[in-house]
């Protein structure tokens, strides 16, 4: 199995495209308001509850944390509820692709990291402790340091830290039998 599913950016990956959606006959008023609200990784908040779950992971919930307790406008309230259901859902998928994945399959997932202000969300070692909790194996990591990010065309990043270099990364895991 093969994955690159979005990356913790708030990019609104329906938004953005939607003229290809439109012609696929997706209709921008009922369709796309729906489809925003079912993606991985939407900006949009669901009136949901999500709780943080053990199983994402301690660094995932030390991120968490520092985000509901970041000084920043909307911390507590958009942002840290945005990453909460962003996990929820990624840890969802990883779920299901367990359920799918035959037993010693391999499952590589392309992560990115990010930031949100200055906290570093190490997305790509986040999956390697999601997938730890789902007792599969990781095989391999591969790390491309990438320079040319949407962080990077944002001036108000530099308020928070001086780079706004990510590293991508090529995760290979392995189910346990």
């Amino acid at each position: 199995m093969i994955s690159s599913p979005p990356y913790c950016t708030r990019i609104d990956y329906a938004i953005a495209t939607s003229p290809e959606l439109a012609l696929l006959g997706c209709s921008m008023n009922t369709d796309i308001k729906d489809l925003r609200d079912r993606m991985i990784g939407t900006p949009t908040i669901i009136r949901k509850a999500f709780e943080v779950k053990s199983e994402w992971g301690p660094e995932c919930e030390s991120f968490l944390s520092a985000v509901e307790s970041h000084d920043s406008k909307a911390s507590k309230s958009y942002y840290y509820r945005y990453h909460v259901q962003y996990y929820d859902s990624i840890f969802r998928s990883l779920l299901e692709i367990d359920r799918t994945l035959m037993n010693s399959g391999n499952c590589v997932i392309v992560a990115q990291d990010s930031y949100n202000k200055d906290i570093h969300n190490d997305l790509p070692k986040i999956f390697c402790e999601m997938a730890d909790s789902l007792g599969w194996i990781t095989i391999n990591r591969l790390d491309f340091d990438i320079k040319r990010t949407m962080a990077s065309r944002n001036r108000r990043t530099k308020k928070y830290r001086i780079s706004s270099n990510a590293t991508e990364s090529v995760l290979v895991f392995k189910k346990a039998n």
